[in-house]
């Protein structure tokens, strides 16, 4: 009787067994598909920030390289023009005068420059020059601020 029973019982019990072996190994690959899962996106975030930053790198390269191109064109317009009106150039720092804080204004022509007042025209030979000390006289200054313009300085009284 007893054998009668669990002959009965044991093919469900294999049943349930089985199931439950089945469940636990699809719930271990879950799991493992999971990690593995996180591990290739860890990868990829990595992979993804180096190449954020080499690309970086190269469009802040390409920038200075086209700002550079701008500056050297727009000299050379500038030396085509003799009193003004003067395109405005960028400073070493590929910011525009108007950028700086404080602002300055751009030199549009000879006479413009001419006309500002002795800080001024300082200001606008600091940011041409960064590191170089203010000339001594008016005229001096107002000569390099035409050179770092594009201008021969020579060709004004």
């Amino acid at each position: 009787m007893v054998t009668a029973e669990v002959d009965r019982v044991l093919p469900q019990l294999k049943e349930n067994v089985t199931a439950t072996l089945r469940q636990q190994q699809q719930q271990e690959r879950r799991q493992e598909q999971q990690e593995l899962y996180r591990h290739i996106q860890q990868l990829m975030l990595g992979q993804e920030q180096r190449l954020e930053q080499r690309l970086n790198l190269r469009f802040d390269r390409l920038e200075r390289m086209i700002s550079e191109n701008g500056i050297m064109a727009t000299k050379a317009w500038n030396a085509t023009q003799h009193h003004g009106p003067f395109q405005a150039v960028m400073t070493p720092g590929h910011r525009h005068l108007t950028e700086l804080n404080p602002a300055l204004p751009q030199v549009t022509s000879v006479a413009a420059l001419q006309a500002m007042d002795w800080p001024t025209v300082a200001a606008i030979f600091n940011a041409y020059y960064p590191h170089q000390p203010v000339p001594a006289t008016l005229a001096m200054t107002i000569g390099d601020i035409l050179r770092a313009v594009g201008c021969n300085p020579r060709a004004f009284p």
